[in-house]
């Protein structure tokens, strides 16, 4: 495959999936939080199976023996996310959200320790901090002592962002 190919699409990815905060913002001024993420889901869902049936061609059996880990999966992981990520679009600026959800690899990570036994290495603690630092600094524009005074939406777009 083409190298360049790959850049491009890798770009289209970022692009979509930071305009995606903006849309969402949009979104909810025309329906509430929750029908946003349902036709969201419904949309992602189809669109995702019809992938699935057209390029994997599994079998019935196949899908059966999982069919409740990958329902529980889209809940959690995806509907539950989303949710809480548009609802977080009523109380503040779609910026907080993107930010707070691009620190989504350190929740990971934090997660990785207890359950997959990994190491967390100095420089990628290093690399956690200052992510975390930038965050803080836009949300509270730049008065850490400001704590307190962090929106409503960014707590829930926290939540989202552990889900």
């Amino acid at each position: 495959m083409n190298h360049a190919w790959t850049y491009v699409r890798l770009a289209a990815v970022s692009v979509f999936w930071g305009a995606s905060f903006n849309a969402g913002e949009l979104a909810i001024q025309a329906m509430p939080p929750l029908t946003v993420t349902a036709w969201r889901f419904l949309i992602a869902a189809a669109l995702m199976l019809l992938l699935l049936f057209v390029k994997e061609k599994p079998s019935w059996s196949t899908l059966r023996s999982s069919i409740w880990v990958y329902i529980l999966l889209g809940v959690v992981g995806v509907f539950v996310t989303n949710a809480l990520q548009f609802t977080a679009l009523k109380f503040t600026s779609p910026l907080h959200p993107a930010l707070i959800m691009a620190t989504n690899p350190i929740v990971t990570a934090f997660l990785a320790v207890p359950l997959l036994k990994e190491n967390i290495r100095k420089g990628q603690i290093i690399g956690m901090l200052c992510s975390i630092a930038g965050v803080l600094m836009v949300i509270t524009n730049g008065a850490f002592w400001q704590l307190t005074n962090i929106s409503l939406g960014d707590f829930i777009a926290l939540g989202a962002n552990i889900t």
